[in-house]
């Protein structure tokens, strides 16, 4: 399945999606995602004129860009990475939430 059809799901939206990409490999983060974590080697990411390098275990929120943002490897060792989307809250109407310790209450 093409990375950006899982990105288009709704269900695997929230879902961390993890990559590799070799020495001197590049990607370009889709839109949707905001956050970023490196998870093993050094990443060197361009977004909005910006650089950032980033090493293990190290995190960053990826600004909205018209350009997109770029990650590249720039270790020997392989880059393995991290994208996620964090939710922005969107109501339309009203929405009433309930957690599961309010619904087991209200059913006894």
């Amino acid at each position: 399945m093409k990375l950006s059809n899982m990105l288009r799901s709704r269900q695997n939206l929230l879902c961390p999606i993890v990559i590799t990409l070799n020495q001197n490999q590049s990607f370009r983060i889709p839109q949707l995602v905001n956050e970023l974590q490196v998870l093993s080697g050094c990443a060197w990411i361009t977004v909005a004129g910006q650089d950032i390098i980033l090493t293990h275990q190290q995190m960053a929120s990826i600004p909205h860009s018209r350009d997109g943002a770029i990650i590249s490897s720039i270790s020997q060792e392989p880059l393995v990475f991290e994208l996620r989307h964090k939710p922005h809250s969107v109501i339309f109407g009203k929405i009433t939430l309930f957690s599961p310790q309010k619904i087991k209450e209200e059913n006894k």
